[in-house]
């Protein structure tokens, strides 16, 4: 074994302990014999994203910061192009293959932080952004169908209230029903603005 024949020539004189690291040893005498230093290598560090924001305003900062850099160069076409094919993300498969598309890419590396966020993950969270954002969209366009309807029966029913046939009830009637159906929608509205939150 290494060790004791390293001892029997300690004990012997022919090799010397040197310093007051027991590991350091020398031939024939004390010599200053000082520790090679390995090169200080810096671990490469990531951005941490944890409080990231994801949707469509940050998705296209993001990508404006891209085509103002040369960076990318005939990779950024390519991705371009791509995306510009499939303009969609409410597909889970296309959303993963143009996740990994821009993965390969760019060298994002996506693969070693699955135990930050995982493609299926990452997939929903972007399928699910496009999702309330258009449900949105759609809840406002009925919503502002709803208000110039509920304010035209306000105004029909308050003009028809001093008429002698008095019907102008009935439209007054319909307009609260219409600003309650408003409220709903509103609610709603602002349920998935909520949930679009915690998505991000």
């Amino acid at each position: 074994n290494i060790y004791s024949a390293l001892m029997s020539l300690v004990n012997a004189g022919v090799v010397l302990r040197t310093g007051q690291n027991p590991a350091f040893y020398s031939l024939g005498g004390v010599v200053d014999i000082k520790p090679v230093q390995k090169p200080s290598t810096t671990k490469k560090t990531y951005r941490d994203v944890s409080g990231d924001v994801i949707n469509n305003e940050t998705l296209d900062e993001a990508s404006a910061l891209v085509q103002g850099t040369d960076n990318y160069g005939p990779e950024n076409e390519l991705i371009t192009h791509c995306l510009q094919k499939f303009p969609q993300n409410d597909d889970p498969d296309v959303v993963a293959m143009k996740i990994g598309l821009i993965d390969i890419t760019n060298s994002t590396h996506l693969s070693q932080h699955k135990s930050l966020i995982s493609m299926v993950e990452l997939c929903r969270i972007i399928v699910g952004i496009s999702d309330i954002d258009s449900r949105i969209e759609h809840l406002q366009k009925i919503a502002r169908v709803l208000m110039i309807i509920g304010f035209m029966n306000i105004a029909i029913g308050l003009l028809n209230a001093f008429n002698p046939v008095r019907v102008g009830f009935l439209n007054l009637l319909c307009a609260a029903l219409l600003m309650y159906g408003l409220g709903r929608i509103h609610g709603k509205i602002e349920a998935l603005e909520k949930d679009r939150r915690l998505h991000e």
